[in-house]
C-alpha cells in the first residue's frame, strides 16, 4: 500500500467523525517541589500541558530540579539543577484502537502490581511507541522503548574498553483472552542489539519465539544476521466489584531437572497480589521475586563477557564518568532486579470533605536481595557450565540486604489546586554496592555487611492546573 493511502486509513481509523469538528480542550499545569532526602534540601519548579480532542491527546510534562541524581545538563545551569523530561507523548485513541509515540513512561496497561516484572511502572521514561487493542473478547498491545542509541560512552570492560555503548532496544507484548470476570494470556519481552527499534518486533504481532526461529535460523535468503534475547510468560486477573487478583511468572530459561547440558540454568520469576475495596478504604498485598541470573548479561560465546551483552537495563553499565548509576534507574522490569524477594502491603483511601478531596496512601514495603550481576554474565564464572545448581536463589551470599521503608502520603484538591505531601521512612541494612573482583570485567553488586543506606525522604508538592480538562 502506498504511504498516501496509508495516511488516509490512519485518519478514517483514528476519526469518530470524519469530516466533523472536534470538541478541543486544554489544560495547564505548573508546580513546584520542595524536598530533603539523606542528601539534603533539593527544590525543583515545572511545567506540564495536555490538549485532548476526539481522536487525540497531546501531553507533556517537565521540571528543573537539583536533587544530585543526576548532572545539570547545561553548563550555564547552576546550584546543580538539571532538566528532567518526565513525558512528552501524542496519543490517537479511537476505541478499542489506541495508539501512542513519544517520551513515554513505563505504564503497567493492565497490571496494577508494583512488582511486576516485564517492565517496571516507576521506571525511566524513554523514547517510545505502543499500539493498544481493547476489545470484548481479547486484548493485545506491543510497546517498544528505545535504550541506547549512538552513545558516547565506553563500556570500559574486556574485550574492548574503548568501544562505544551498541545500539540496543526493547520490546514488549501481552495477548489476553476475556473470560467474564477472568482475564489469561500470554506475554513477551525482549532486549535487541545493534539497532535502536527493529519494526518486526514492534510491527509483527506473531509471538518472538517465530519471529526469531523464522528470522535468525537457516539458510534462507530472508535471514537477519541477530541473535536476540527474550522473556516469555503467562499474566492472568481476576476482578470482581470489590475484590481483584492477579498473578505472572516469567521465564528466561528452563531446564530438565538435573541436565545442565542445555547451555542454560533455571532463571524465572513472579509476582502475585490482591486488592480488597471496603468503606475504610482499598487493602492490598503484593509479593515478587527472581532467582539469580535472571536479568543478567549473557553472551553466546565462552570467555567474551561483551559478545552478546543481553542487560535487561536501559544501560549497559553500572557507571558513567564516574557517576553509578542506581539499579533502580537501571533495570527494565522487577524494580528490586534478580536474586530478590520483596514483600508490600497497601493502603489507600479518599476522603471527600466538602469541596476538598483528600487521598490518603500508604505502604510498607520489605525486600531482601542477594549480589546481583546484570553487566557481567556468570557472576564470577567464566561459563554456564561452572554454576553448580540448577537453579539459584540466595546461594553464595552469606551476607544478604534488607530493604523496609514505610511511605505515607496524602494529597489535597480544591478548585485548580492540589498540594501534595510525601514522606519515606527507613533503609537498607547491608545495600548492594560496585565491587571488582576481576580486574577488565564489568563490576558486580554485592550486599556490604554492617552497612546502612538511609531511605528517609520527605517532599511537598504543590500546583495549579488551569484550564477545561
Amino acid at each position: 500500500m502506498k504511504p498516501i493511502l496509508w495516511g488516509l486509513v490512519l485518519v478514517l481509523v483514528f476519526s469518530p467523525a470524519f469530516g466533523a469538528e472536534p470538541e478541543e480542550r486544554a489544560a495547564f499545569l505548573a508546580s513546584g517541589i520542595l524536598g530533603a532526602d539523606d542528601g539534603g534540601l533539593y527544590t525543583g519548579p515545572g511545567l506540564g500541558f495536555r490538549l485532548l480532542s476526539d481522536s487525540i491527546t497531546m501531553s507533556g510534562n517537565m521540571r528543573f530540579v537539583n536533587d544530585g541524581k543526576w548532572d545539570p545538563t547545561e553548563s550555564w545551569m547552576l546550584y546543580g539543577y538539571y532538566f528532567d523530561l518526565l513525558h512528552a507523548s501524542v496519543t490517537l485513541h479511537s476505541s478499542p484502537f489506541e495508539l501512542s509515540f513519544g517520551y513515554l513512561p513505563a505504564t503497567h496497561r493492565y497490571s496494577q502490581n508494583p512488582f511486576e516484572i516485564l517492565l517496571d511502572a516507576n521506571g525511566k521514561p524513554a523514547i517510545g511507541a505502543a499500539f493498544t487493542y481493547d476489545g470484548t473478547l481479547f486484548s493485545y498491545q506491543t510497546r517498544w522503548i528505545g535504550l541506547n542509541y549512538r552513545s558516547p560512552w565506553e563500556y570500559g570492560y574486556a574485550p574492548d574498553p574503548e568501544a562505544t555503548w551498541r545500539d540496543r532496544g526493547f520490546n514488549k507484548k501481552i495477548y489476553l483472552i476475556h473470560l467474564g470476570n477472568l482475564r489469561v494470556g500470554y506475554q513477551e519481552s525482549s532486549v535487541f542489539l545493534d539497532r535502536f527499534f527493529d519494526a518486526n518486533f514492534f510491527l509483527n504481532p506473531a509471538p518472538t519465539l517465530f519471529v526469531n526461529t523464522l528470522w535468525s535460523q537457516g539458510d534462507n535468503p530472508w535471514v537477519h544476521n541477530t541473535n536476540d534475547s527474550s522473556y516469555m510468560g503467562f499474566y492472568g486477573d481476576y476482578t470482581l466489584p470489590q475484590f481483584r487478583a492477579e498473578a505472572e511468572v516469567v521465564i528466561k530459561d528452563m531446564v530438565r531437572p538435573g541436565n545442565l547440558d542445555t547451555g542454560n540454568l533455571n532463571k524465572f520469576a513472579w509476582s502475585a497480589g490482591a486488592t480488597f475495596t471496603t468503606d475504610l478504604g482499598n487493602f492490598s498485598f503484593w509479593h515478587g521475586g527472581a532467582t539469580k541470573h535472571m536479568f543478567a548479561a549473557s553472551y553466546s560465546e565462552d570467555g567474551n563477557p561483551n559478545k552478546y551483552p543481553y542487560e535487561y537495563t536501559y544501560y549497559p553499565a553500572s557507571q558513567v564518568e564516574g557517576r553509578t548509576i542506581a539499579l533502580s534507574d537501571n533495570y527494565i522490569g522487577f524494580p528490586y532486579g534478580e536474586n530478590t524477594l520483596a514483600f508490600q502491603l497497601a493502603w489507600q483511601k479518599p476522603w471527600i470533605l466538602g469541596a476538598y478531596l483528600l487521598t490518603t496512601d500508604t505502604t510498607l514495603e520489605w525486600a531482601i536481595g542477594g549480589s546481583q550481576s546484570p553487566h557481567n554474565p556468570w557472576h564470577l564464572d567464566d561459563s554456564w557450565r561452572d554454576i553448580p545448581r540448577d537453579t539459584e536463589l540466595f546461594y553464595g551470599d552469606s551476607v544478604l540486604s534488607h530493604t523496609l521503608v514505610l511511605s505515607l502520603g496524602a494529597q489535597v484538591e480544591w478548585s485548580n489546586f492540589f498540594l501534595h505531601a510525601q514522606v519515606e521512612l527507613g533503609g537498607t541494612f547491608n545495600p548492594l554496592n560496585l565491587v571488582t573482583p576481576i580486574a577488565g570485567e564489568p563490576p558486580l553488586w554485592r550486599p556490604q555487611a554492617g552497612a546502612f543506606d538511609n531511605a528517609t525522604r520527605i517532599e511537598l508538592e504543590m500546583g495549579v492546573k488551569l484550564g477545561n480538562l
